[in-house]
């Protein structure tokens, strides 16, 4: 986001009043809550002077860290189940073999949760089996897997969005 624009937002979030494009003043104020997300280090960008410090403030109110897919192995039977059921038939529910899984898992994910989503809309769409075999999976997974050494699992931190889901409970 270039400086300008990233004034343009800090004084939408600041006063709350926006101006529609081609306007000439600006529109009553706008009651909204922003959630930005980014795959960057701000705090880096704002050394660099590529980020406003103000508008970094004013966006980190509640940061939450997501680790990439790779990272949470144990997710990824959960995620490519639940992806499956819904692109699937509700009468002939379909399922992953315990080694489907498993390869699935040891799979680094560079497109993270969406690479993921994919490949399981793929498998949903050019298989008609009950049960996904390790055979059916892509066969650039299959053969990632046996190729690169998985990194070991990083022990994940205790984040803000932790203790507020505990609250909440």
């Amino acid at each position: 986001m270039s400086l300008r624009m990233q004034g343009l937002l800090l004084r939408v979030l600041e006063t709350g009043e926006i101006q529609k494009v081609g306007a000439d003043h600006w529109s009553g104020p706008v009651d909204c809550r922003v959630i930005a997300a980014t795959n960057r280090n701000l705090l880096e960008l704002v050394e660099q002077g590529t980020f406003r410090q103000d508008l970094y403030y004013r966006l980190n109110v509640i940061h939450i860290d997501v680790p990439p897919l790779r990272n949470r192995a144990e997710d990824i039977p959960i995620l490519a189940a639940m992806f499956l059921g819904r692109l699937g038939n509700p009468d002939r529910p379909r399922r992953f073999s315990d080694d489907a899984e498993k390869v699935l898992s040891r799979y680094r994910w560079p497109g993270n949760v969406r690479q993921l989503e994919n490949v399981v809309h793929r498998l949903a769409v050019t298989t008609s089996h009950e049960v996904i075999t390790v055979a059916d999976l892509p066969v650039e997974i299959a053969q990632e897997v046996h190729a690169i050494p998985v990194a070991p699992r990083e022990e994940r931190r205790r984040t803000t969005a932790d203790t507020l889901h505990e609250h909440l409970l």
